[in-house]
């Protein structure tokens, strides 16, 4: 038996899940297998498989590389130097996952030519954000949230407009919580587990917790020759909030079929692709001329 490396990392991978079975957010015991390569095994499309198994497995993901980072990463604001890839390895991996994620959805959505497939490719993504959400996978939850809301996704007015009732008012629900109003107030809440015993397993959107050790380390460390304790005390407890993130892996199995497609995705990364791409499927409407 094997191991197979998923973004830089090693995973154990499972049989396939049961959509319908309970889901266990307790620490993980899987036993690991072996995945075919594409070779050997033919890669399905994404919409073959369920949102909540693709929800599932981006969690596991997810949680694995957050996993991985170290408070000193963060500390010393090490993702931030040049040499970041050696000094901050696990944080900037974790940060250039999500750009993969949010590049991927929109992958996804404009290279599906057909009307209707991309329609229906909106949806699905749509239900997995929410599932997301519900698994409390806030950083792959973004990345899609963040993804849709990019010019080149909400410009397809016409996708938008034939989106089914019920994936519209989702839509609506989820979209707002990441709204960076109030200081990403509804994220923030969502992060929050007072009270709650055992603390379920939850990847954090990160980038808030970046920014408040951003904003923190703008405040000079010493005042009048005296270090400034406030500013300490605010840095430990952002520090204290990251470490309690880092929890058991989700009990679910990984799916080989789904990793299979996962490590063969085509993803585009330029903007001016994606752009290109939202203006070959819904081009520029023309202005009527005044006669």
């Amino acid at each position: 038996m094997e191991e197979i490396s998923i973004d830089g990392f090693e995973i154990p991978v499972g049989s396939e899940h049961n959509d319908d079975s309970e889901e266990k957010l307790v620490q993980s015991t899987l036993t690991i297998f072996r995945v075919p390569s594409s070779k050997e095994l033919k890669v399905k499309p994404l919409l073959s498989f369920s949102p909540k198994m693709v929800a599932r497995q981006m969690s596991i993901i997810a949680l694995e590389l957050y996993n991985k980072i170290s408070i000193e990463e963060i500390q010393f604001l090490r993702w931030k130097k040049e040499d970041k890839d050696i000094v901050a390895p696990n944080l900037t991996k974790f940060i250039s996952w999500f750009n993969t994620c949010s590049n991927w959805i929109k992958t996804v959505i404009l290279t599906t030519e057909k009307t209707s497939e991309r329609i229906l490719m909106l949806e699905f993504i749509i239900v997995t954000a929410n599932i997301a959400l519900k698994f409390h996978n806030l950083y792959f939850f973004s990345a899609i949230v963040f993804s849709l809301c990019d010019t080149p996704i909400s410009r397809l007015r016409n996708t938008w407009k034939l989106l089914g009732k019920n994936e519209r008012k989702l839509w609506r629900k989820i979209s707002v919580v990441c709204d960076n109003s109030s200081n990403w107030s509804t994220l923030r809440n969502l992060m929050m587990f007072d009270g709650v015993d055992p603390k379920p397993p939850c990847v954090p959107y990160i980038g808030i917790l970046l920014q408040d050790i951003l904003m923190l380390d703008e405040i000079p460390l010493k005042k009048d020759g005296y270090y400034n304790f406030k500013r300490l005390r605010k840095t430990a407890k952002v520090l204290e909030y990251v470490l309690q993130f880092k929890s058991p892996l989700y009990d679910c199995e990984v799916s080989p079929g789904f990793m299979l497609y996962y490590n063969n995705r085509v993803i585009i990364s330029s903007e001016d692709e994606f752009y290109k791409l939202s203006y070959e499927r819904e081009p520029r409407e023309r202005k009527r001329s005044k006669i």
